[in-house]
């Protein structure tokens, strides 16, 4: 159901004109720090839920009435536009991001000026699903077969930031999203690279890290173990994931022994599984400068679940 926040008119169309000339919102929606809810901004979108606010941004899902079309919107908020060092990492990420074609992450459709409240915005894809650290906490310990599937979709959206030479400090599982979850039906999407830089300013963060942050998750949800985790416990029943715990735990190694960045790692993993066979060993292809990732060719093919269904299987023993 929608609701019209000026003349408290109900509507079933989220997004819809009122005839008091106001737009139909969420029912459910909460308060809009902004106060861009219900009202047409550039000229051609309507804010109608607020998905989050954060200290940096405010992010709506919006529509868009000429194209009948639902969208994202990642508005920065006008604060921070009177900060050229925010502003300046606000445009250096976006025009990176947006450079990004990849299926776990989110298509920017441009960049849009608001000058009705001084700011700018990232128009998005639309977000959907649930997020994984939800999922997590409900389920744990997961199937291990559709966990790995969550990771390495993971794997590919970071590898591809990390192509464009972009990293996601602090990543945790909030920022994975899940748009159908477990099964073979499992598509991840990966959210809030922007605030994730924003909060980096004055501080520095590499490859290295977001390697050293990704094994630590992935070992935690595989052992069951709190993080920071420096040796790992599998149980018996688990005890088939050893290969591809060791590739995390070189993941969390230190610096001068951990893969360079999320792309060596992708190569690990998916050797581990010989998904995509690129040497005679498991070794990852190595960076020829971990500064500029980009000179790795990304030619791997997509892999799907069916691939990863042996590990049902328990450990079998020569007889």
């Amino acid at each position: 159901m929608a609701k019209c926040l000026k003349c408290n008119r109900q509507s079933e169309l989220i997004g819809a004109q009122c005839s008091c000339g106001s737009y139909m919102v969420s029912d459910d929606c909460v308060e809009d720090s902004l106060h861009i809810l219900g009202k047409i901004v550039a000229n051609k979108f309507v804010p109608t839920q607020v998905i989050m606010e954060t200290p940096f941004s405010v992010t709506y899902d919006i529509y868009q009435p000429v194209v009948d079309r639902s969208l994202s919107m990642y508005v920065l908020k006008p604060m921070f536009m009177k900060r050229v060092e925010h502003v300046e990492k606000f445009k250096q990420v976006t025009e990176l991001y947006a450079s990004i074609h990849q299926q776990n992450v989110l298509t920017v459709f441009g960049i849009q000026e608001l000058p009705s409240i001084d700011t700018m915005a990232v128009i998005l894809e639309a977000k959907r699903g649930e997020q994984f650290s939800k999922i997590y906490d409900r389920h744990a310990p997961m199937d291990p077969v559709v966990l790995m599937h969550i990771f390495h979709q993971v794997l590919q959206g970071l590898s591809a930031c990390h192509l464009k030479s972009l990293t996601f400090p602090d990543f945790m599982l909030h920022n994975i999203w899940v748009m159908r979850s477990g099964g073979d039906m499992s598509s991840v999407k990966l959210f809030g690279i922007f605030d994730a830089n924003l909060g980096y300013v004055n501080k520095v963060h590499s490859m290295l890290d977001d390697v050293y942050q990704i094994g630590q998750l992935a070992l935690s949800c595989m052992t069951g173990q709190e993080m920071p985790i420096t040796q790992i416990e599998l149980p018996e029943d688990r005890a088939f994931l050893m290969p591809i715990a060791q590739v995390f735990m070189r993941a969390i190694a230190e610096p001068d022994q951990r893969y360079q960045s999320c792309v060596e790692l992708l190569y690990a993993f998916e050797s581990v599984f010989d998904l995509n066979t690129r040497t005679s060993d498991l070794s990852p292809v190595l960076l020829p400068d971990a500064s500029t990732p980009g000179r790795i060719e990304n030619a791997y093919a997509p892999v799907t679940l069916d691939q990863l269904v042996w590990m049902h299987r328990a450990p079998q023993r020569e007889r």
